[in-house]
């Protein structure tokens, strides 16, 4: 950007039958205005610069830790969390100032049996018909995993993934939930597929 190197980590994600590269993995630290652009040139051959900064992961039984610098994010294996924990280096003295998330939260969902009525176009807008529901949650009977799933020194991504399952343990769906974290950053962006 601007005639300037640029922190990126590059990595093969796909290959011809020959062995080249046919898709890379490139992340990269860019500024731009809002509404602007940034060219990049990727120079074979080159040495990407480092992350002046880079995100640190650690991983233990109870969980993953992640931290970015100013941030610092906790996924508990115990319990579904997104994440379980979080920090924040307010003054960028290295240490962890403010606790801004102390408790994971919850993946709900609730199922109500019983029809809305004759079907309309817009009965996915209003409640259904006002009965019972049936409620499931993302926990460790679920078959509930954390997992790193991409990890470099720019960015990381922690996959969780499960059923989602109601108290008697009876499974409804399976989601996949990937928390993407950068260095130098305070922001977690998740994803739900």
């Amino acid at each position: 950007a601007a005639g300037k190197d640029v922190p990126c980590h590059v990595r093969p994600v796909a290959r011809w039958w020959d062995g080249s590269i046919k898709w890379l993995m490139v992340d990269a630290q860019v500024s731009c205005p809002a509404g602007g652009d940034a060219r990049l040139t990727l120079q074979p051959g080159q040495k990407p610069q480092g992350a002046p900064r880079a995100v640190k992961v650690t991983e233990d039984g109870k969980g993953i830790s992640v931290e970015t610098g100013p941030a610092r994010f906790l996924f508990s294996k115990e319990a579904f969390g997104l994440p379980a924990g979080a920090w924040a280096d307010l003054n960028g003295d290295g240490k962890w100032d403010t606790q801004v998330a102390g408790r994971g939260g919850e993946f709900v969902c609730e199922v109500e049996h019983q029809a809305p009525g004759p079907p309309e176009e817009e009965n996915w807008l209003r409640d259904a018909a006002g009965g019972p529901r049936e409620r499931f949650t993302a926990t460790p009977a679920g078959d509930y995993r954390v997992e790193v799933e991409n990890a470099n020194p720019l960015r990381v991504v922690v996959k969780l993934s499960g059923w989602l399952t109601n108290a008697a343990g009876r499974r409804l769906i399976q989601y996949v939930i990937r928390a993407h974290a950068t260095a130098g950053s305070p922001d977690l962006r998740i994803l739900h597929t």
